[in-house]
């Protein structure tokens, strides 16, 4: 699946969800989710520079961050959390660079606030919502605690939030 699977996976199913309850765009105006292969980037994270992630786009990384934060939510990351990620995000097929790289950002976790901070318009906030989302079993407080606060920072009303939930199949 790639490095970037599951977050490509959480915005294919949220673009599909959205398409179909969304009424068309008028021309000019960008889709609410990149195609693959292309990238809004917004401004690297402070003190992380855009080569530390082997070939992936700005866009993608930080839906990356933001699942790996999401599963931090209770603070901790335990084996079975990480094994899941690692595992979804295809870890039998990624290359030692891409493995050490994956490694560095499961062991450091970026904070709500910086990832809310990068987020360069409204359609990338529910992006990012959406990937923290998908990331983790919503079954403690602490995983909706940090949803809410998540959505809070990113500037998501409950109305835009409760359409993102539905439409990932979490309500």
């Amino acid at each position: 699946m790639g490095l970037l699977g599951m977050a490509v996976a959480a915005y294919e199913h949220y673009s599909q969800s959205s398409a179909r309850a969304s009424p068309p765009q008028s021309p000019g105006i960008p889709p609410a989710l990149p195609a693959r292969g292309t990238s809004v980037p917004p401004p690297p994270p402070p003190g992380r520079a855009a080569a530390e992630a082997p070939g992936i786009d700005q866009n993608s990384l930080l839906l990356l961050r933001a699942m790996v934060a999401s599963a931090y939510a209770d603070q901790t990351l335990d084996e079975g959390e990480r094994s899941s990620i690692v595992k979804q995000l295809g870890g039998h097929e990624l290359s030692a660079e891409e493995r050490s790289f994956l490694d560095r950002e499961l062991a450091n976790p970026q904070s709500i606030e910086t990832l809310a901070s990068q987020a360069g318009s409204f359609e990338q906030s529910k992006q990012l919502y959406a990937a923290a989302a998908v990331a983790v079993r919503v079954d403690s407080d602490s995983e909706r605690d940090f949803l809410t606060r998540f959505a809070k920072a990113l500037q998501l009303d409950e109305n835009s939030r409760r359409e993102i939930d539905s439409q990932l199949g979490l309500i």
